[in-house]
Parts: structure tokens; sequence; C-alpha cells
């Protein structure tokens, strides 16, 4: 019984609002939640430069010799004052792709923007974050609706 968490993403870019600024590094989800991966579909792009999403990766604090910390850097880009994240690489994301990575990997958004400013543009993205098979979560099936209008309407 896999668990699935949805959501849909909707970025309207206008000449008057002509770009979507960078995002912040991240893994989805609260603790609770028990997200493993997230998979991403970009199913409408139009008149926006290409989105890209950028990954790195936690790795464990490590001891090195003072010599070979010029190594370290040139090969994992990491250095003695740096956080202990090293970075993989960015994903182009054009309309119709579909992406799925593990939610090991921190990641953020770059930003984009109109590519012909004297027009709209979108970005719609369909989102599934796979709950890991070995922790249940409460589904929706079992909770009772929250908006207030709902609630009243099924007292009556």
């Amino acid at each position: 019984n896999l668990q699935v968490i949805v959501k849909l993403t909707n970025i309207q870019l206008t000449p008057s609002k002509p770009k979507y600024n960078e995002g912040n590094w991240h893994i989805e989800g609260p603790i609770n939640e028990s997200i493993v991966a997230t998979g991403l579909y970009y199913y409408d792009v139009e008149n926006i430069t290409t989105p890209k999403l950028d990954f790195r990766v936690a790795v464990d604090r490590f001891e090195y010799q003072i010599a070979s910390e010029m190594y370290w850097k040139d090969v994992y880009g990491i250095n003695r004052e740096s956080l202990s994240n090293q970075y993989i690489g960015s994903l182009e994301l054009p309309n119709g792709r579909c992406v799925v990575y593990p939610n090991r990997y921190q990641h953020k958004e770059q930003s984009f923007e109109l590519a012909d400013l004297t027009q709209p543009g979108h970005c719609k993205i369909l989102t599934f974050f796979v709950v890991n098979p070995s922790c249940r979560i409460v589904s929706t099936a079992h909770v009772a609706p929250q908006q207030p209008q709902w609630y009243n309407s099924s007292l009556d």
C-alpha cells in the first residue's frame, strides 16, 4: 500500500511580475510525513526560461590532514569552514520533463523569468511525495473536513 502526498503548483508570471525568485535549499516535508522520494512532472511550461533544480547532499563530518585540504576543496568542493554539503549538480526541467529523486537530496529552484517580456507565462508542476512504505501516515480518508463551511454543512 503505497502512500503518496500530491501537490499542484501553478506559477504565473506577467509583464509586471516577470521573474520567479530562486528558492532556498530544503528537503521535503516534516519528519512525521516520512517522505522518502519526490516526483516532479512539469506538465505545462509556457513562455518562461527553462526552470532548473539544483541538488546537494549532506555529508558526514570528516577529519583530514592540512596538506590534503586543497584536494578536498578541488575534488569535493568542501573545505574546513564550509557546511558539510556536497553540490551534486543541476537539472533542466522543460515542458514534459518528469524527475524522481530521493528526499535525502537537498534541492532548490533556480530563478526563471519570462522569455517574451510582453506576454504572460506560467509553469505548472504536479508533485508526488512518496511516503516511506514502512511508516503509515494518517490518510485524508480518515480526517474530517477542516474547512468551516464543510464542517457546518455536515452538521445540518
